[in-house]
């Protein structure tokens, strides 16, 4: 990656964003674009340091943006068109950075290996979702009652600007069996029968019948 792409992008997207006024003449669009560009700016110098791996420069950019542009506009429809504008650049950006790093590792690792072990090459898959569907076991304990609940959840992850920590998120959440609610066991006033809620738990779940599908993913 080049030296100060961060920096290089910056100033794009103040370009971007300052045209975007000027074009839909708003009267005050050069003091619009100021203050963006002022705020923008500020958002990003809080979080810089010179040792910073130009990746981070990115994703401190990135988080700097929206602050930024709600500064000048309120939600809305100029507010999501310049979000729709600038996302797209903005996630090339940093699968590009992304893929800048992995190569540098994968370089450093081949470096010190020996000739005769294997070069392998692992590459994530960039730009496009991923799905994972897993099945979630509700169990609630209480002093006088409990219940079991299954839920299939369906987690989306999608590499872009408004989550760039790659991370799953919780699309869908479907309940495929929830038990009746049945009084604690108590072995004393004071004490579960943690056995005996072990024995409901599992008769529970083999009367939910949950399909080999709902599992595949294990459980959290």
């Amino acid at each position: 990656m080049i030296e100060n792409e961060a920096n290089r992008l910056k100033w794009r997207i103040i370009e971007i964003v300052s045209t975007f006024f000027r074009e839909r003449q708003y009267e005050d669009a050069d003091r619009l674009g100021e203050i963006f560009a002022h705020q923008f700016n500020l958002l990003f110098q809080e979080s810089e340091n010179g040792n910073q791996k130009e990746i981070i420069r990115i994703q401190h950019l990135i988080k700097a943006f929206k602050p930024a542009l709600s500064s000048v506009l309120s939600p809305g429809e100029p507010f999501d068109r310049l979000i729709g504008e600038v996302s797209p650049i903005l996630n090339i950006a940093l699968s590009s950075a992304e893929k800048q790093e992995m190569s540098i590792k994968q370089q450093t690792l081949d470096s010190t290996k020996s000739q005769s072990e294997p070069k392998v090459r692992t590459y994530p898959l960039y730009e496009r979702a991923e799905h994972l569907k897993m099945l979630s076991v509700g169990i609630d304990i209480g002093s006088s009652t409990s219940h079991l609940v299954l839920s299939q959840l369906t987690l989306g992850r999608e590499r872009n600007f408004q989550n760039p920590t790659n991370r799953f998120m919780l699309v869908n959440r479907e309940i495929v069996y929830e038990s009746e609610i049945i009084l604690t066991p108590l072995i004393d006033r004071s004490t579960i029968d943690i056995e005996s809620i072990v024995e409901f738990c599992k008769g529970e779940y083999r009367k939910a019948a949950i399909s080999p599908d709902m599992v595949e993913s294990g459980a959290v």
